[in-house]
């Protein structure tokens, strides 16, 4: 990681620890103390760096070049289906690994212009499908059983709506 990464998460732990002390304390000394304290962290750029070389020698820590990068390195598009037979929806992402993060969808419209993220646990009687969401090296395979929903959602609007058909995307990060 880049110093200037470390320096801001080593600020935001201090500021935030600092934070809650200030808070939590009944001492009001203590908490002018302690605001004060964090504001010459936040607006001292060389205590920072003289606290990030005390914990590389301590930790033999080593600052890294690396870049972050949120593009998936998959997109399956929308793949129609329906709960007609149990079955295995099985979509090829061809990493060679499995993947660090996927993000799976659900849509009615073949044009996906509403959505909506598969992030629960499953329950039969309301959101239906996926029962299970399975990983491989090569696919992701989301396990459709016949006896529920494909899939169900819930507004304040339309309550619970279950759809016998719809579409699935899925994302994949390496």
């Amino acid at each position: 990681m880049k110093k200037e990464i470390i320096v801001a998460v080593v600020t935001a732990l201090l500021v935030s620890l600092v934070t809650w002390i200030v808070t939590t304390s009944k001492d009001e000394l203590s908490k002018v103390q302690l605001k004060t304290i964090a504001d010459n962290i936040i607006k001292n750029d060389s205590f920072m760096s003289i606290l990030l070389d005390e914990f590389k020698k301590k930790n033999e820590f080593q600052v890294q070049d690396s870049s972050c990068s949120c593009k998936y390195d998959f997109d399956s598009g929308w793949i129609a289906d329906t709960k007609l037979e149990n079955h295995s929806l099985k979509i090829r992402h061809n990493l060679k690994k499995i993947p660090a993060n996927i993000s799976l969808w659900f849509t009615t419209d073949p044009k996906g212009n509403n959505a909506f993220p598969i992030l629960w646990g499953w329950k039969v009687e309301h959101s239906g499908n996926p029962v299970t969401i399975e990983v491989t090296i090569n696919d992701v395979m989301i396990h459709i059983w016949s006896g529920t929903y494909l899939h169900g959602v819930w507004s304040p609007k339309n309550e619970w709506q279950q759809f016998d058909s719809g579409f699935w995307r899925v994302y994949a990060w390496k």
